[in-house]
């Protein structure tokens, strides 16, 4: 059973409304908790979207995805280990987020449970008044543990002003593939140490890539995974690499941020590659139907009127971004006399 739901219009952000320009790709954000009930679960949801120019309409309806706001509600555990800026445990210092705070242990190791991000996603890191880590987590739908990277701080203060990059979190996380286009947002937290900012340089493999000003302690830049980077095998072949530089020219020491990038087959390349994906759910997926427009015949018979007949097939591939596997769907229609259509056989996915 559906529940159709028109999103409120304060919930999208980003290419929605009117004087859309033409491109291959759009982006839309969609607050759900602004639409949908606290603690809603359902794995099941679609999205519908209508183009509309001069009179004329298309849409086109996502594949199933989930969205999870239960998590806000409470329930989760969120864990990690602090680190000093030389790489030691940091121990004693608050660690905050979520509504819960806990100390972290002789190790640097923190856990808090019950957190619940409607009262706040933002992990902060304090020692002695000071501020030394402030930066968003993510929570995956269905999930019920965050473990946190490593978190670098520095515990020096005002008095000595090297500023220090505590972490680097991407938007999406998993093994990507070379030429199957997604942007995906880098994160950089940055401690000033008391001094004042200057500018934070993001490189992809040794080569300047972006820089950022502002306050901060939050920088975020957008790069194309399927791009920006090098297809390999090789753990550690493509790094995201940040440093900060105060306005004092006081450089922090780099920090790097591993992203696996496979390379695709040439057949597979040439099939999958120009195809708009679309990302759901921790998946990269492509639908389309061949051939388009479908095949179509009919004849006109008197006394009985026109009779027809239409042939088309849909193809969906699905890549599993946490483990790298692949699933493809093929499924055959027609329609019959009467232009109704009939019972779509499916093959089972093939993985």
């Amino acid at each position: 059973r559906s529940y159709p739901l028109a999103p409120a219009a304060t919930s999208l952000t980003g290419d929605v409304g009117s004087s859309v320009a033409p491109g291959h790709e759009r982006l839309l954000t969609w607050d759900a908790a602004a639409s949908l009930p606290a603690g809603f679960f359902g794995a099941n949801v679609r999205v519908r979207f209508t183009a509309t120019s001069r009179g004329l309409s298309s849409s086109a309806e996502s594949a199933r995805f989930t969205v999870d706001l239960a998590g806000g509600q409470g329930g989760l555990a969120v864990q990690g280990r602090l680190r000093d800026a030389s790489g030691a445990p940091l121990a004693g210092a608050a660690v905050s987020v979520g509504g819960q705070t806990t100390m972290s242990d002789a190790a640097g190791n923190y856990r808090l449970s019950n957190v619940a991000l409607n009262a706040g996603n933002s992990l902060t890191v304090t020692q002695n008044g000071s501020t030394l880590h402030d930066a968003p987590v993510n929570l995956s739908p269905g999930q019920r543990q965050i473990v946190v990277g490593d978190i670098r701080a520095s515990t020096t203060g005002a008095g000595n002003a090297r500023p220090v990059v505590t972490s680097i979190t991407p938007r999406y996380e998993g093994l990507f593939l070379n030429q199957v286009s997604l942007l995906n947002d880098f994160t950089a937290s940055v401690n000033w140490n008391g001094g004042s900012p200057g500018h934070v340089d993001f490189s992809i493999n040794g080569t300047p890539r972006q820089s950022l000003t502002g306050g901060g302690p939050a920088y975020t830049v957008r790069l194309n995974t399927g791009t920006d980077f090098t297809p390999s095998f090789t753990p550690g072949a493509n790094r995201v690499r940040v440093v900060a530089v105060s306005a004092a020219n006081v450089a922090s020491a780099p920090l790097d941020y591993g992203v696996v990038v496979l390379p695709l087959h040439a057949a597979l390349a040439r099939l999958v590659a120009p195809t708009p994906w679309v990302y759901l759910d921790g998946h990269l997926a492509i639908d389309t139907d061949f051939p388009d427009p479908a095949i179509k015949s009919t004849i006109d018979i008197p006394h009985f009127g026109k009779w027809g007949a239409e042939l088309a097939a849909n193809f969906s591939l699905e890549y599993d971004l946490g483990g790298g596997d692949w699933e493809v769907s093929i499924s055959g229609g027609e329609t019959d006399e009467q232009n109704r259509r009939g019972a779509r056989p499916r093959f089972p996915g093939l993985t």
